[in-house]
């Protein structure tokens, strides 16, 4: 039985309610791109830029209620969530890619590695998600879908088959990836080796004194290796001043403590490395985000089709639109939301109402790292 009225307009407010959170939130790192230098070079932001991007346009197609069937702001609806949502997800998934190749990496890629990364997504994620948002049209499945313009089963039960292929199998094949990829990320990081994978210590070395004996140097001083976060600074590994911006995209920057108590053995070292700020914890949560934001969108769809009439029981719809329109909401938390950013939007903040800081556009090189 299709859902009555009063539902669609319970459906309607909380899918409002759910993209409007996101909405912020992605506008809010859109902002913080355009607003900041060191964001704007800053390889991790230019992915989590894309990500906001998607959630903006799955946001504006969820502002427009439920439309008429077959109207031309109900084809438009259904074509920005079904746009917008996998572009989301398409890049959440090129930001985990990218992580795992800097982090399994012995030495970190060069500029060139990383640009042509970059190229490479855009190529890939572009074309792929606009014909996978294009072929409903093909056989005329966009239209309303029990409230909201979707894809939806009728006139043409190719329909089922289309949320299928063009949204639910790369939804779930990104989910499975993500969550394989940032397991494999969170061993890595959570190994005690990974402080000596990326610093070294300088072998003792004997130096002249003022008395002109030499002496030797016990206390070594560490050489520190371009870390894996570094390398979202700018593709070259060379900005230590700046890599707590690695911070953004949730990658594990040793502190100068860190790297100097590396090579001092201590009771410590069996322990796994930590990152002040919630950096490190934040990598467990990432996989989730996309499965809990979808679990519901898969079990209402199962349960249209094992159903009848193709109409699945409205507190599962409920929850479905509410979760699923929260995704911006919860990549802005996650990627978006980090001590990097919120000390800029600090600085940026007092600057203007308190005439100190460096304001928007600053460089942050010379600041004392986040934690």
């Amino acid at each position: 039985m299709p859902y009555t009225q009063e539902q669609v307009d319970t459906l309607v407010i909380l899918n409002v309610i759910a993209s409007t959170f996101s909405f912020l939130g992605a506008t809010f790192i859109i902002a913080n791109f355009f607003a900041f230098d060191d964001f704007r070079s800053n390889f991790a932001f230019k992915l989590i830029l894309f990500v906001a991007i998607g959630d903006v346009i799955n946001s504006v197609g969820n502002f427009c209620g439920s439309p008429d069937d077959n109207t031309a702001l109900c084809h438009i609806q259904a074509f920005l969530t079904q746009f917008g949502d996998i572009v989301s997800f398409a890049w959440v998934t090129a930001v985990a890619w990218v992580i795992y190749n800097v982090i399994r990496r012995e030495v970190p890629p060069t500029r060139e590695d990383v640009e042509k990364w970059y190229r490479r997504i855009h190529m890939v994620i572009w074309p792929s998600t606009i014909i996978l948002s294009i072929l409903p049209w093909f056989t005329d499945n966009y239209g309303l879908d029990n409230g909201l313009c979707w894809i939806t089963f009728y006139p043409n039960p190719a329909g089922e088959v289309w949320r299928w292929i063009c949204f639910y199998i790369p939804l779930w094949g990104s989910i499975i990836y993500v969550g394989v990829v940032y397991y494999k990320i969170w061993g890595q990081l959570t190994a005690k080796e990974i402080q000596r994978r990326n610093s070294g210590a300088i072998e003792p070395q004997t130096v002249a004194s003022n008395t002109g004996k030499t002496d030797n140097v016990d206390e070594r001083q560490p050489e520190v290796r371009p870390s894996a976060s570094d390398v979202f600074n700018d593709g070259t590994g060379h900005h230590p001043g700046n890599s707590s911006a690695g911070d953004v995209i949730g990658g594990y920057q040793p502190s100068t403590t860190d790297v100097t108590n590396a090579h001092q053995p201590s009771a410590e070292d069996n322990q796994p490395p930590k990152s002040g700020g919630g950096t490190l914890q934040r990598i467990k949560f990432y996989p989730f985000v996309l499965f809990g934001c979808y679990a519901f969108a898969t079990i209402r769809r199962v349960a249209e089709w094992a159903s009848d009439d193709h109409v699945a029981p409205f507190a599962v719809a409920a929850i479905q639109v509410f979760t699923s329109a929260l995704l911006g909401t919860c990549n802005a938390i996650l990627y978006g939301f980090t001590p990097v950013v919120r000390k800029k939007d600090s600085e940026w903040f007092r600057s203007k109402c308190c005439g100190g800081g460096d304001g928007a556009g600053g460089n942050s090189n010379d600041d004392p790292e986040v934690r």
